[in-house]
């Protein structure tokens, strides 16, 4: 839900021509279409179909937080700025989620060229002996069938799914091709150059009374407890009425970009989420589960929570340096590929470092005067690998890194868009896969590196280029309205 469009550094790093931030920055535009009630202070677009919307809660940490980081010398993030912390914008109207089917789909779905098949799954590309696409093979339930292509076929699988079909349809390094006895089409680094956005969680108590009525022991100020009754009206509420509790995530918007970054402390490369939960929080168990938190480590958590509010600051490297891989150990079409992400295995140890200056960071951060009015207290959380440290050691934060950190949802670099000359680069500046005919691909996996730009926003200006190039590939009279025509020049023998 959060979308994010990133800085104009992150683009411009990629060092594609056709990347660049200004020609982006236009793409972005025709995308947004931003329909909050008041004036933002970023550049985003009025006329496309990807609603955009603030939440704009009024969650009673978003004044505090901004002091906090205020101390540290961050200020309310500005046009054209990388640091400083600001209310994301959401894909969200009228307190309904507009996804990307809903956004783009829906509006197209009676249209008599337009099918979508649902419960299938692509199994393999095949190619002419031209290495032209000649059709893909899917699975719907017990069935294959063939759907065959006349023009070009176009890869949204994601970074995991992606690599897994190039590679059973014989595109990827060679040697691990003729290992799994695939017949080699086109040998290229697919699956290589894998990055993920790393975080680690900080788990901090407060209490919300002593914030508010300055004096924790005052009979009427009550601490914020989980209520269940509350909860079920809050239920009702969003499904009858669309109002309520429901209508927004809270503190969860409000995100701070911060740099620990010795060699460009004017550009982040930190971001800071932030997650609260009450007293006794139902939610609290779940959310720790489904992250697979160590159960000494959930126990301590959900034992502070009995009585005390739970602040978690979660510090994300938003560029990592370090690089993985994804790759198939099984031809079939439902075994899972090997993800070898490698944490901290940059050979200069910047990530690590990276982090590391964070977490003290934050850690130091709760020590303010902002937060120290609601008697905030860094936790110490058991972890089992670190119960042999002292607590808020530099060996002990070195441990809890370790063994706290966690992967985001984001992950790209595996089909790396770049300069065919490179060995590293699986697709060209128009999303084309290279050493073969018919076959692009349209989604964060393309990233060269992960940037501070969420996948959301990713997805779509993928789409929205690939898009423009298709236009322009398969119209006669289209012209685009982003890309700098080429002027042709003519040289005559002799002039020169």
């Amino acid at each position: 839900m959060h979308y994010h469009r990133g800085n104009a550094y992150d683009y411009d790093r990629w060092d594609l021509d056709e990347w660049k931030s200004s020609t982006i920055s236009k793409y972005f535009a025709n995308l947004e279409k931003y329909l909050g009630k008041t004036a933002t202070p970023f550049d985003v677009g009025t006329k496309g179909n990807m609603t955009l919307s603030y939440f704009k809660s009024d969650h009673f940490l978003r004044l505090p937080l901004s002091k906090m980081y205020k101390t540290a010398g961050y200020k309310p993030l500005a046009r054209g700025k990388s640091l400083g912390y600001r209310d994301l914008l959401v894909t969200s109207w009228k307190s309904i989620r507009m996804n990307m089917a809903r956004t783009f789909l829906t509006p197209i779905k009676e249209r008599t060229n337009f099918h979508v098949a649902l419960g299938t799954t692509a199994t393999k590309i095949l190619f002419t002996a031209d290495k032209r696409v000649r059709g893909v093979e899917i699975m719907i339930g017990k069935y294959k069938k063939f759907i065959k292509v006349r023009k070009e076929l176009i890869l949204t699988g994601g970074s995991i799914n992606n690599v897994k079909l190039l590679h059973m349809s014989g595109i990827g390094p060679k040697e691990l091709l003729e290992y799994n006895h695939i017949p080699v089409v086109a040998d290229l680094p697919v699956g290589k150059n894998f990055q993920m956005h790393l975080r680690v969680p900080i788990f901090v108590a407060i209490d919300k009374c002593c914030g508010q009525c300055l004096n924790c022991s005052t009979p009427d100020c009550q601490n914020d407890f989980f209520d269940f009754n509350e909860f079920y009206q809050n239920s009702w509420d969003y499904i009858m009425d669309k109002i309520g509790f429901f209508t927004h995530i809270g503190i969860n918007d409000f995100v701070a970009y911060i740099s620990t970054n010795q060699r460009r402390r004017d550009t982040a490369n930190i971001g800071v989420f932030h997650t609260y939960f009450k007293r006794n929080d139902f939610y609290l168990k779940s959310f720790l589960e489904k992250r697979r938190f160590h159960p000494a480590v959930a126990a301590s958590v959900l034992k502070y929570n009995k009585v005390r509010n739970i602040m978690l600051f979660y510090p994300t490297i938003l560029a990592p340096v370090s690089r993985g891989e994804v790759y198939i150990n099984s031809t079939h079409y439902l075994s899972q590929p090997v993800i070898k992400p490698n944490f901290y295995t940059d050979e200069n140890g910047i990530d690590f470092r990276s982090m590391y200056a964070a977490v003290t960071m934050i850690v130091s951060l709760t020590d303010s005067l902002a937060m120290q009015r609601y008697k905030a207290k860094f936790l110490n959380i058991d972890i089992p690998n670190c119960r042999n440290f002292k607590f808020c050691s530099e060996y002990y934060f070195r441990c809890l890194i370790i063994n706290l950190s966690s992967p985001t949802k984001k992950c790209g670099g595996v089909t790396r868009m770049g300069h065919s000359c490179h060995n590293s680069t699986v697709t060209d500046e128009e999303q084309k896969v290279l050493k073969v005919r018919g076959l692009r691909v349209s989604d964060v996996s393309l990233s060269p590196k992960v940037d501070s730009t969420n996948g959301l926003g990713l997805d779509a200006l993928f789409a929205e280029r690939l898009g423009d190039v298709l236009r322009h590939r398969w119209s006669k009279h289209y012209s685009s309205a982003y890309q700098k025509k080429k002027v042709a020049i003519n040289v005559v023998e002799g002039e020169i």
